[in-house]
């Protein structure tokens, strides 16, 4: 018995036919011949007639259980109590385990206020626009037609009112030149504002004036801090009329 395959167009599975008696070659065709070849079902996992396979149906497995996101429980603001317990705590840690009182709360109303400030020339608006510096009364050479902001003490009121001297906590003096008579009663320690003349006197542009009904202005205090702005301009902008 001879064999042999041709393609065949069902599931492009080989056919094997079995030649008739008497042909040569196999030339003659025979009868079709279909088996259930285990081997290549085992290979290739396929049926004789080339469909898949499909595995049983069943029921379908249970669902998993939801998952319950555990929420992180709230953590409420400790009462006063706590807090004070806590403060106290860092207290002594910091101080190395000793006792060390809490800060006592400060007292308001301790330090001079500034009042409202007055336009003595509204002409010279243009002043509060430029960068004016800080300065003292040994400055006010070096800042001649600049705007600038000086603070002093009241000394002594022309009785024209329109000029104020004013002491700068150093032993020196400056007079501040107003454009109008004051219409009101000056005394302690004023800002001004304006500008340095030829005289070296300052015209002023505004004025305003602290209240020392709790403590008075420390200018040798302030003096020291003006020193400290014109020494190191770089930290200070403000103060120095690079950025004001």
């Amino acid at each position: 018995m001879h064999l042999r395959t041709t393609l065949g167009c069902q599931g492009a599975l080989p056919k094997y036919t079995e030649a008739e008696p008497g042909s040569e070659g196999g030339k003659t065709p025979g009868r079709e011949i279909r088996g259930d070849f285990k081997g290549l079902n085992d290979r290739t996992g396929l049926e004789a007639d080339g469909q898949l396979p499909r595995p049983p149906r069943g029921s379908a497995p249970p669902p998993s259980p939801p998952r319950h996101h555990r929420q992180p429980p709230l953590h409420h603001p400790p009462s006063a109590t706590a807090a004070a317990a806590l403060t106290g705590l860092r207290f002594r840690v910091a101080s190395g385990g000793g006792e060390v009182p809490p800060r006592p709360p400060r007292p308001r109303g301790r330090h001079p206020s500034l009042g409202g400030r007055r336009e003595a020339a509204p002409a010279m608006g243009d002043v509060h626009e430029a960068p004016r510096p800080r300065i003292g009364t040994g400055q006010l050479a070096q800042h001649i037609g600049q705007p600038v902001c000086f603070v002093g003490r009241v000394e002594k009121i022309h009785p024209s009112g329109k000029l104020v001297v004013l002491a700068d906590g150093l032993g020196k003096h400056t007079t501040v030149e107003l454009s109008e008579p004051l219409d009101e009663e000056i005394s302690g320690v004023i800002e001004v504002v304006g500008r340095v003349t030829n005289q070296a006197t300052i015209m002023c542009a505004s004025y305003v004036q602290f209240r020392e009904d709790k403590s008075s202005f420390d200018l040798e205090l302030y003096n020291e801090a003006l020193k400290i702005i014109h020494e190191f301009p770089e930290y200070f902008p403000f103060g120095t009329g690079r950025n004001t």
